[in-house]
């Protein structure tokens, strides 16, 4: 069978076209390196956002919202939430024994004094990990957790303190 004349070329156009349009599906995940994964959420996240900008720039990040948790505010850290970032796709064990890596962002909150509430004061990542064996836990998290990691297929859970040995990513206060 022959393609008409010009069809091959609209064809090849339109693949080109469609992967043009076909950014990297996840810009945020736990296989970029520290300094990418930190230069893309400083450019992702600004000082001054409001919980719900985001909240709704982590949604359009493909970021799943069920791993979000908030933290109260302390003496140190205004109220906190924790994204957890996997590789892309999400948690998934696929072979008897496996590394899964996971990068913790912690956005502090903090009240500006102003009738418009709080805002992003300061960004804060984290990188962790939990190697599965036999179905089991072999080792990790690093952080103490909230509760016991499970065995596969169990999520890890949150850390205890998302600020413990966290690397500053922007802020300062």
């Amino acid at each position: 069978m022959r393609w008409p004349d010009g069809m091959l070329g609209v064809g090849i156009v339109g693949f080109a076209a469609a992967l043009a349009g076909c950014g990297e599906p996840y810009v945020l995940h736990a296989r970029l390196t520290d300094q990418v994964f930190r230069e893309r959420a400083a450019a992702e996240f600004v000082p001054g956002m409001t919980p719900g900008e985001v909240e709704l720039r982590l949604d359009e990040l493909r970021q799943d919202p069920r791993l979000r948790l908030w933290y109260p505010a302390t003496d140190a850290h205004g109220r906190t939430q924790l994204a957890r970032f996997f590789a892309p796709g999400g948690f998934w064990v696929t072979r008897e024994d496996q590394l899964v890596e996971w990068i913790d962002l912690a956005f502090d909150f903090t009240p500006n004094g102003r009738s418009d509430g709080e805002r992003l004061g300061d960004l804060w990542m984290y990188r962790d990990k939990v190697r599965y064996f036999q179905g089991g836990v072999a080792y990790g998290p690093r952080r103490p957790a909230m509760g016991r990691v499970r065995d596969w297929p169990g999520s890890p859970p949150p850390p205890v303190d998302p600020y413990q040995d966290a690397w500053r990513v922007w802020g300062g206060r």
